[in-house]
Parts: structure tokens; C-alpha cells; sequence
């Protein structure tokens, strides 16, 4: 068990997240389905990962990546889909 805002943390150690706001749980199941929910991690106070914010750009501009990439390695192990 660990508390943490950093969402690559989260990513890379947790197999279920819990989120609070306002001492209330708004969030209980796996991460990358957290990851999915940016809305809720912006009203919660969660700061999205650089590598969150990239894919939702490159899907802007008509790529369809996953939107549960949240860590570096994530889109490094995944860079052929990029490449397409």
C-alpha cells in the first residue's frame, strides 16, 4: 500500500488505485482504467504525466493511440503504433 499523486508511480507499481476527493472515494479499480478518466483526474487535483499528454495531442492530430499510456517506457515499448 502506498499513497501518491505521482501517476507514473501508479503506473508502474499499482495493480489497483483509489481515488479520494473532498474525503470521499471517487475511483476504485485498476489503473489503466483510471488512466481513461482524465476528467476525473483533473477534478480530483491529479496531474496528468507528460506521456498522458502527448498521446491525447498525437490523437488530435488523428493518431489512435491508447489513452491509458501513461509512463515513458509505455510509449517506447508501443513506438511502432506511432510510427504507422
Amino acid at each position: 500500500i502506498f499513497i501518491t499523486h505521482d501517476l507514473g508511480l501508479v503506473a508502474n507499481y499499482a495493480t489497483r488505485a483509489i481515488v479520494m476527493d473532498n474525503a470521499s472515494k471517487v475511483f476504485d479499480g485498476p489503473p489503466n482504467e483510471l488512466f481513461m478518466h482524465r476528467d476525473l483526474l483533473t477534478k480530483s487535483g491529479l496531474s496528468t504525466t507528460p506521456v498522458m499528454d502527448l498521446v491525447q495531442k498525437l490523437n488530435i492530430d488523428g493518431f489512435k493511440l491508447p489513452v491509458d499510456w501513461v509512463t515513458v517506457d509505455q510509449f517506447v515499448q508501443n513506438a511502432e503504433l506511432v510510427r504507422s
